[in-house]
Order: structure tokens, then sequence, then C-alpha cells
């Protein structure tokens, strides 16, 4: 038989309780406290981009500078992207077939409204090469009044995805095995949090005349942060279900299963993205906390889970709002 002791189901119960939750709910708290709108698509460039600007153009004034929305939408008829910005109470909007000149431009007009005296009105810095500004329907009119600005401002916008993907893992199971991946998470600006669920092929362990199979069932609550739109770095932890079963030369093979605990980090670039798809190539590295350990009974250890362990993985991506 194949026996985890109960030194390491004891450990793992006690961690899986205080440590699960860790991640999600550090960054969750950091995605809520954010109190601006900025919905911008990811070739646009990214908030912390847009911060980075802002603070350079305003210097001390860069808090009080920051808008209250920032949203970029694109037109695939007109191949243009229509900006919406509101700063110091009053709502802006701009076209530009370049959707990066639309964010310098977003910058550029809310550091002005600073450095100008409250009750002149700031003005409106068009983008280079801009096409002539539309004249404003009614319905973009009555998005401008105040009431109607609050009421956007007031709103929190998230964006969801789901992923598959698969790849190898080396530090769970006996040997190298593919993975496979199931994910989907949340976010809202460059912050975000992921849940994904995994399955580790059976690999194979022997010693001196005997044998056992194992498999893994995991999970991985993650917090992500993306500081460029082709970058992502996430901090989570692995809890896997490790399922054994004696083969060879155990004289009464049985199946029996112990839980592992492991905090990870993984880096992932995103070479191929649209607005709703994307390809994220990742590596994963991690440090098992509980290392449960296989035994024949009568003969002693046959495996235990490694300290260190990693994984490449390749998913993709469909995002939704």
């Amino acid at each position: 038989m194949i026996v985890p002791p109960k030194t390491a189901r004891l450990e793992s119960r006690r961690a899986l309780a205080a440590a699960v939750a860790a991640p999600v709910l550090l960054v969750a708290a950091q995605v809520l406290a954010q109190v601006n709108v900025f919905e911008v698509p990811a070739e646009c460039g990214s908030e912390l981009e847009f911060a980075g600007e802002l603070e350079r153009l305003a210097g001390a004034d860069a808090s009080r500078a920051r808008p209250s929305l920032v949203r970029i939408e694109h037109d695939p008829g007109s191949g243009t992207y229509h900006l919406t910005l509101e700063v110091a109470g009053r709502v802006r909007e701009l076209e530009h077939p370049d959707c990066r000149v639309l964010m310098r431009s977003a910058a550029v007009i809310a550091a002005a409204s600073v450095k100008l005296d409250a009750a002149t009105p700031a003005p409106v810095v068009a983008p280079p090469s801009a096409p002539p500004p539309k004249a404003p329907s009614s319905e973009q009119a009555r998005a401008s009044t105040p009431a109607a600005a609050h009421a956007s401002t007031a709103r929190v916008h998230f964006r969801g995805h789901v992923a598959a993907g698969g790849g190898v893992a080396v530090g769970v199971v006996p040997a190298a095995t593919p993975l496979a991946e199931l994910r989907g998470g949340i976010s809202r600006g460059p912050w975000g949090v992921t849940l994904a669920g995994r399955y580790f092929a059976p690999q194979s362990v022997s010693l001196d005349g005997r044998s056992a199979n194992i498999r893994g069932f995991g999970l991985r609550p993650a917090g992500v942060v993306t500081p460029m739109p082709w970058l992502s770095v996430s901090l989570g932890l692995d809890v896997e279900l490790l399922v054994g079963r004696g083969g060879d030369g155990v004289a009464s093979p049985a199946t029996d299963s112990a839980w592992t605990l492991a905090p990870s980090g993984e880096i992932a670039v995103i070479p191929i993205q649209n607005e709703h798809l994307a390809l994220e190539l990742a590596v994963l590295g991690r440090v098992a906390l509980v290392r449960p350990v296989f035994e024949v009974g009568g003969f002693g250890q046959l495996y235990r889970v490694p300290s260190l362990g990693m994984a490449a993985v390749a998913r993709g991506v469909w995002r939704f709002r």
C-alpha cells in the first residue's frame, strides 16, 4: 500500500486554511482601491505608462491632474480611435487613427488643467493631424453634462477572460510531465486576479523492484499585474492533490492521496494580441512548503515531492467585458 505520512496530511491542512486566499486578497484590495476609470486597448499603452507621462508633465501636481475617466474605443469601420477624457469636471472627446497619440494628448490635457486658473476653461489640445472634430450629437451633449459625467465615473468597469493551455511541469509528480490548464480571471486596469485548474499526467517511480504511478490535480489562485501590454507577472499559491497507486513489486496495490502547497511566481510574455484574443507564453517557478511522501508498507519511502519545481505553459486567452 502507498501511505503518505500523517505529518504531511496535518501540515497540509493547516497551511491550506492560512495561505490559499492570501495572494488573491492582496491584489483584489489593490484593484478595488482604484477610484479612476481607465479603459484603454492594450495596444494603446498601460495605466502605468499614462501615470508616468502625467507625472513627467505635471510634476508635483500629478495627483490633482489625475483624470476621473480615460476611455479609448476603436471603431473598426473607420479605423479610428475615440478618446473620452474627464478631468477637472470637464469632459473632452478626441479622435485619431493612432491611439498612442490620443494617450499622449490625454496626458497633455490633464497636465494643463491644473496649471490654469479654476475659472479659466482648460484648452483642448488636438493631436497632430487629427481630423476636424465632429459636431456633438444630442446623446453626446447629454453625456457631457455634470450629472451624466458623475454617473459615468460612479460605475466601476472590470474585464474578464478565460484561457486554456498546456505545457510541461517538473517537480510535482515523479518526472517531467505534460500538464493541461483551464483558467479564468477578472481585471481592472493593470491589476487582476485569476484562478487556474490544472491536471498533471501520471508518471511512474520505481525503487528496488517496487513501483507506483502518481498523477496530480491542482488549483492556482493568483494576483496579476500587467506593467506593459506585452508582459504579465503573477504571484500565486499552487494547491495540488497527488494520487498514487502501487504497481510492480507491491504485494497489495492500493490507491492513496496527499496534498502539496507551493507558493509560485509566473512571468508571461504576450507576443500576439488584439482586442479580444491573445497568446501567452509563460514560465513558472515554485517552492513547495508541504512535501508529502509516498511509501510502500514494510519497505519505506518511494517518492517525495521536491522542494523546487517549474513549468512552461502556452495558453490562448479570450477577453470579454
